[in-house]
């Protein structure tokens, strides 16, 4: 079977998986405040635009009980949001490769958790696959071995069917599209802060520049500031 058939096959299994979800992947997103073509299954007021929260638009969430997880973890294990309950809980989407906005938000949330001191015993974070050609990983994927994530023990990579995953990234609001030209799969960007009774208190919109060849970053500084909005939301969470 030729290779480009199977992608194209993918990417309308991707679709079907998403129940008709549009998708939308924002390329080059400048430095700041992000768009997105994702949306957002509760509705949000937006903090003051200043400082650290604006440069990830980090909102409040109006509280509910976070959408259900339902995957597996670098083991085979099966892990709920429940897992986490006790503890704040950070959920963001990667590809396994970390092909993606992966390397820059890997390094936000890294520095968030150092910034956090004491109060990281009380958070735990957990990264989900946004990659429908490899839906289910076993083993430390890229996407924390590459970020130093793999480092701390209380953050968990997530796979799994990619019906499994399909459901998850609808319910939070996450696009993929898989192009069929060159087999890369892309979507928006979104990331959410759970307290520890398990409802959504915070979102954000993590943003990194694009090179020409796919790849992206972003200066020290400006992960600096995201890493310390991410802290201070998780933190006023923790206690």
């Amino acid at each position: 079977m030729p290779p480009r058939f199977i992608i194209v096959a993918v990417a309308v299994l991707v679709v079907l998986g998403l129940g008709g979800v549009a998708l939308e992947h924002v390329f080059g997103n400048p430095r700041g405040v992000a768009t997105t073509g994702g949306t957002t299954p509760h509705p949000t007021t937006t903090l003051p635009v200043t400082g650290a929260r604006s440069v990830i638009a980090l909102t409040h969430v109006a509280a509910s009980p976070a959408p259900p997880i339902a995957l597996d973890d670098a083991t085979g294990r099966p892990w709920t949001v429940s897992r986490a309950r006790g503890h704040v809980l950070i959920v963001g989407f990667v590809n396994a490769t970390c092909t993606d906005i992966c390397p820059v938000l890997g390094a936000e949330i890294r520095q968030a958790l150092v910034d956090l001191g004491p109060q990281r015993a009380r958070v735990d974070v957990a990264l989900v696959n946004t990659d429908p050609l490899h839906p289910h990983v076993t083993g430390a994927p890229a996407a924390l071995g590459r970020t130093g994530l793999d480092l701390f023990a209380n953050v968990t990579f997530l796979s799994g069917s990619l019906a499994q995953l399909s459901r998850v990234w609808s319910d939070y609001g996450v696009q993929v599209r898989l192009d069929p030209a060159t087999g890369r799969s892309v979507h928006n960007d979104v990331l959410y802060i759970i307290d520890p009774r398990g409802d959504l208190r915070f979102r954000a919109l993590p943003s990194a520049n694009e090179t020409s060849r796919g790849a992206y970053h972003l200066d020290a500084a400006t992960e600096a500031l995201a890493a310390r909005a991410i802290a201070g939301a998780a933190g006023s969470l923790a206690g």
